[in-house]
């Protein structure tokens, strides 16, 4: 056939042919011995994570009145920079407000996004207080990270593309870095209401634990905080629809950002590493099971990884 003959049904039985050898690691799927591993890369998203798309299922339904006035939100990054990003192209003035230990690669694509950054506090608590009296004080539309359906129905898009449509995968389980509880709760009711039987777990470093404790006591509990790679989590709420949850040493976390770096090239933020650390470290049995794993983001603190790569690169 010359190669000008290809048509779209070309393509299509193309795609059929190729798809359990791309966008997966069968090398992973190997140690494990997992049938197969896929992965979701939400790292390619315009702003570099996944929120992007809960904040644009947000602020679509803001009213014109709201758009006027400006938004204003708390954020450790990644989802500062899904408003500000959002806010440029809806023409929307924006405020985000930072505590102290945001890095500056997060700072400077808020402010690249044409957003005012105003750094409060120490933790993300002390951030989202000032950032609710700040909206009370200017009648600035509040967006907060999870506790917004429009926002868990933006991350839940993801379950829809990988169950059906064009991916259309065949999961049986499915590992979700369990983060502030918006990706997790968002992705368990679009992946249940698909296929009842699929396994979801949640997974978070030890370091920043409270979905697995809270999950565990039935209720939200207070847990000691310490430095993590795997970020620092925020929580109001119980995530819907999953049982399972697991998390991960730090060690596993910076083996696991390691490997997707030399594996496969890909540079992922320990908070989006979590499900790869839980597979490599043995953590979930997947023995001849269909999983996936969503690689969340890819804003990671560039010296830090750079010091990642060399210790433990070389152990892998």
């Amino acid at each position: 056939m010359h190669p000008l003959d290809v048509t779209y049904d070309h393509i299509r039985e193309a795609k059929e042919r190729i798809r359990e050898f791309v966008n997966q690691s069968s090398k992973l799927a190997a140690v494990t011995g997992a049938k197969s591993i896929w992965f979701k890369e939400e790292n390619f998203q315009r702003t570099g994570a996944f929120k992007i798309r809960g904040v644009m299922s947000r602020m679509l339904l803001m009213t014109p009145e709201e758009r006027q006035k400006g938004v204003v939100t708390a954020s450790c990054g990644n989802h500062g920079l899904a408003v500000t990003y959002v806010a440029k192209l809806l023409g929307i003035p924006s405020w985000v407000v930072v505590p102290a230990y945001t890095i500056s690669e997060k700072r400077v694509g808020i402010l690249r996004n044409g957003g005012e950054l105003l750094e409060h506090g120490t933790t993300y608590d002390e951030a989202e207080v000032q950032a609710q009296k700040l909206a009370r004080e200017n009648d600035w539309y509040l967006i907060h990270e999870s506790e917004d359906p429009a926002i868990i129905a933006g991350h839940g898009t993801i379950g829809l593309e990988m169950l059906e449509g064009e991916e259309n995968l065949s999961i049986d389980i499915l590992i979700v870095p369990a983060g502030g509880g918006a990706l997790l709760s968002g992705l368990s009711i679009a992946a249940k209401s698909i296929k009842k039987d699929i396994r979801i777990i949640g997974v978070q470093s030890v370091a920043s634990p409270p979905w697995y404790y809270s999950l565990h006591a039935g209720e939200i509990v207070s847990v000691t905080y310490e430095e993590s790679f795997g970020g620092r989590t925020q929580r109001r709420y119980r995530p819907k629809m999953f049982r399972y949850r697991e998390f991960v040493e730090e060690p596993h976390i910076s083996m696991a950002m390691a490997w997707l770096y030399e594996e496969h090239n890909l540079n992922i933020e320990g908070s989006a590493a979590v499900g790869v650390a839980a597979l490599l470290a043995g953590c979930i049995d997947v023995k001849e099971k269909n999983v996936a794993t969503i690689l969340s983001g890819r804003n990671v603190d560039a010296v830090k990884f750079e010091e990642i790569i060399t210790k433990f690169g070389k152990l892998m």
